[in-house]
């Protein structure tokens, strides 16, 4: 292993997780402690559904395209990453945000501090 390997693992792929544990922390917080663990359940079966059916789709689009276009999987995959932003904005401009980090503050201020 050479430094170019390290130095991606560490600035490209370890910032790239963040989202991830941020958005189960924020879960955790919104949900209460007994549905906790089926949240997590659920994200994850979600997770691995998802990343199954992409590889899948993205192998399927290739191989089909593969004789007029090479890139057309990636050009595929963009409008799906667009799809995604177009939905993200939407959901943050339909509920406000500032709501869901007002529970998350009041959520951690009832938390007990101490033994």
């Amino acid at each position: 292993m050479n430094f170019t390997h390290y130095s991606n693992n560490v600035f490209i792929q370890f910032p790239s997780q963040l989202d991830q544990v941020t958005y189960r922390i924020l879960n955790v917080l919104i949900t209460k402690s007994s549905a906790a663990g089926a949240l997590y359940g659920a994200i994850s079966a979600t997770e691995t559904a998802v990343n199954v059916i992409g590889a899948v789709s993205a192998q399927g689009i290739y191989i089909g395209t593969v004789k007029f276009m090479r890139g057309f999987v990636f050009l595929v995959m963009a409008g799906f990453n667009g799809i995604g932003i177009i939905l993200l904005l939407y959901v943050n401009h339909r509920f406000n945000m500032i709501t869901l980090f007002h529970i998350i503050a009041l959520k951690i201020k009832s938390m007990p501090c101490g033994p």
